[in-house]
């Protein structure tokens, strides 16, 4: 019976933690850091405030832990999307298309990491550059992938990752800045059909594994 109510106490526990992130990524995207209150996020989780402080130190410590867990989101869905493809070029595809899908869901988290990147230069680094890395090496194994498939050019797989990283993030960043009624959809094919054409031999077919 004591197993039974641990284990019952940690699945309590990972409720509430998660629905605390989901809460305050909510809260933070509409108020902001500066004009989010503990009292706000608790609520919208339909817990206690006291309950934020059995999961994290104070604001600070629970904004960092939502951009955390919405990397953790964000490869989860790529690496989900992945597992479903069978050529370099669908893995290309369904990558970008996933990252302009969660940039479209986050648009107002992604504008609130923006505003607050000089106060928190430091910590929102640290963690976009681990998201960063982990992306441009799997990225850099598909492109590598492509051109021993004889469907990729022959180019340099970290310089192109690198390219591609910078030119959807530039598109992303330009949409929000902009105003741009453009819908997600049609950046990505406009952002997709850029990259094929840097990228793919032309008219090669690619055989699925």
């Amino acid at each position: 019976m004591g197993n039974y109510h641990s284990e019952k106490r940690e699945e309590e526990r990972e409720r509430h933690h998660f629905a605390i992130l989901r809460a305050a990524m909510d809260v933070f995207s509409e108020q902001g850091y500066a004009g989010a209150k503990l009292d706000d996020i608790a609520a919208r989780a339909e817990l206690s405030k006291g309950s934020i402080y059995n999961h994290f130190t104070n604001k600070k410590d629970l904004f960092l832990n939502v951009i955390e867990w919405g990397e953790h989101q964000l490869l989860h869905q790529i690496r989900e999307a992945r597992k479903r493809c069978d050529t370099t070029r669908d893995v290309i595809e369904h990558t970008l298309r996933v990252y302009f899908r969660f940039f479209e869901k986050r648009e107002s988290f992604f504008r609130v990491l923006i505003q607050e990147k000089y106060n928190f230069h430091d910590e929102i680094k640290t963690h976009f550059m681990k998201l960063f890395h982990e992306n441009l090496k799997e990225f850099e194994s598909d492109i590598e992938q492509g051109i021993q498939n004889g469907v990729i050019r022959d180019v340099d797989p970290h310089s192109s990752a690198l390219m591609v990283n910078y030119i959807v993030n530039g598109l992303f960043i330009d949409w929000m800045h902009s105003g741009s009624k453009m819908r997600m959809i049609d950046l990505y094919n406009m952002a997709n059909d850029f990259i094929s054409h840097a990228l793919y031999l032309d008219n090669k077919q690619e055989t699925s594994s």
